[in-house]
């Protein structure tokens, strides 16, 4: 519950799947009136610039995407003069665990067997990562 309300510190509120990012009371104003975009950095911008019965008003409203919200979910609408956007709630990141297969345990090439790489070209080929190996003394290993 921790991470969610982590990922989504940004939205008003959340009710089931969906996110509400803005929330705000514009009297007299369209639905038509209303800009809605996303920049580059993930800030969600809702603007308009109207003539109301209350006189000529701008709006803007900022508010940064929560983690992971899929911009493509985003939607707005002008109710009874409120304004809202939403989202779908971001999806919790899948873990996979990938599994390993082999049973034979590796040992270092001798030289015997580097002159016999070099003369059989055919080794499957090798991609760097970075990594640590660290030798674990049994008493230290809790086995």
């Amino acid at each position: 519950a921790d991470a969610d309300a982590d990922a989504n510190k940004n939205a008003d509120k959340i009710d089931g799947d969906v996110i509400t990012l803005i929330q705000r009371a514009v009297p007299g104003v369209s639905a038509a009136d209303f800009t809605v975009e996303i920049d580059r950095k993930n800030t969600l911008t809702a603007r308009a610039d109207a003539s109301t019965r209350f006189g000529r008003r701008r709006y803007s409203f900022s508010v940064a995407l929560p983690k992971n919200v899929d911009k493509a979910t985003v939607a707005a609408e002008v109710f009874n003069g409120v304004l809202t956007v939403c989202a779908a709630k971001p999806a919790a990141p899948e873990r996979i665990t990938v599994a390993v297969r082999g049973d034979v345990p590796a040992s270092l090439p001798s030289a015997a067997d580097k002159s016999k790489d070099d003369a059989d070209n055919t080794a499957v080929p090798v991609v760097e990562v970075d990594g640590m190996v660290e030798d674990v003394a049994e008493e230290e290993d809790g086995r």
